[in-house]
């Protein structure tokens, strides 16, 4: 039953310790391999043309592109902050159309990939609308699913609604001016 009048106490002092982890700017990679694929003609390879058409039509005649980059290595105590796919239309057509993006769930190459020998997609699609210059996809949850995995397999483009009439084009690599470019930032890890 006897109390201590007098009870021990303590101060703390806090200092930040060690050097701030710096996740260096944004990294903008280009794409190692795109190309499209032609519901029309399965068979059909479409992995050197200097264009990525998307494209909704009626009667079977769907148009699909792909496009996979080399992710870079994560900053040692980083992780991924944001990533943006960012594919280049010189013009669109005056119907604004949804365009979708998958993550691949399997391998292609560029000079095999035809639409009978597509990849599935995986995951829920990010979506933008068509136009010209610069489309961007905020692709985080992708690019991180990839770097988990440790699968990179790149991502599918599509109209959301196909069966219908409208086209998107895109520079492939092969044009050589805004072509393909995935933009990566890292943040320090919490």
């Amino acid at each position: 039953g006897n109390v201590d009048q007098t009870p021990a106490s303590q101060q703390w002092t806090i200092q930040p310790g060690g050097t701030p982890v710096n996740c260096g700017p944004a990294q903008t990679v280009s794409a190692d391999a795109d190309a499209w694929i032609d519901q029309s003609s399965p068979s059909a390879n479409k992995g050197s043309d200097s264009i990525l058409k998307v494209m909704s039509k009626s009667g079977s005649a769907n148009l699909r592109a792909l496009v996979q980059f080399p992710l870079p290595a994560v900053p040692q105590g980083c992780v991924l902050d944001t990533a943006k796919l960012r594919l280049y239309a010189a013009s669109a057509s005056s119907s604004q159309r949804t365009l979708q993006v998958f993550r691949l769930a399997g391998a292609w190459t560029e000079g095999a990939v035809t639409w009978s020998n597509q990849p599935s997609a995986t995951g829920s699609a990010i979506t933008t609308t068509s136009g010209s210059r610069y489309r961007e996809w905020s692709v985080a949850a992708l690019v991180q699913a990839m770097y988990s995995s440790g699968t990179n397999n790149g991502f599918l483009i599509k109209d959301a609604t196909e069966g219908q009439d409208a086209e998107q084009q895109f520079n492939a690599r092969e044009k050589g001016e805004n072509v393909p470019q995935l933009v990566l930032t890292f943040k320090p890890a919490p």
